[in-house]
């Protein structure tokens, strides 16, 4: 992977995190910090899930695409195998995430 796309995805997974954060009410104590108006704060909340929209959208198409080229240089098995592993790391991360005390 070469180094702009490795600072991009990066990019984005960060951005996908701080709104994701922000979605979920960790973005209380950055309002009050910044002292938000109520304007403001609505602002904010539709540019963070604007930019969470923009940031699944991206993953999901180069996603597709990676799956795609890998599907050329793998075989069926390989490529079963691949999802197989892909599908437990998303599963163990869910779990992960579900069993995070809620602070």
């Amino acid at each position: 992977m070469s180094n702009k796309m490795y600072i991009l995805l990066t990019g984005l997974m960060l951005i996908s995190l701080a709104s994701f954060s922000f979605a979920q009410g960790g973005g209380k104590g950055m309002m009050q910090e910044l002292g938000l108006t109520e304007e403001q704060t609505k602002q904010v909340r539709e540019i963070m899930q604007e930019q969470r929209t923009l940031a699944r959208e991206w993953q999901k198409k180069h996603q597709e695409e990676t799956e795609s080229k890998l599907s050329e240089v793998l075989d069926d098995d390989q490529m079963e195998k691949l999802q197989s592993m892909q599908k437990r790391g998303r599963n163990k991360n869910q779990r992960s995430r579900n069993n995070k005390p809620p602070y």
